[in-house]
């Protein structure tokens, strides 16, 4: 009976520690993201001043 009590508050810290951990790895994909799309831009840039040259 004891059990029964702590099961459902125990999943729910569970799942808000989990959800609370993987946006940590979200917001680094994002960054990740973001640099590549800016290494992207700058290629870009360079391969027009180059062609213009």
């Amino acid at each position: 009976m004891n059990m029964k009590k702590l099961l459902l508050p125990l999943t729910i810290i569970g799942v808000l520690l989990l959800s609370a951990c993987s946006n940590g790895e979200t917001e680094k994909k994002e960054d990740s993201k973001k640099d590549k799309t800016e290494s992207v831009e700058k290629k870009k840039e360079t391969d027009k001043k180059d062609n213009n040259e």
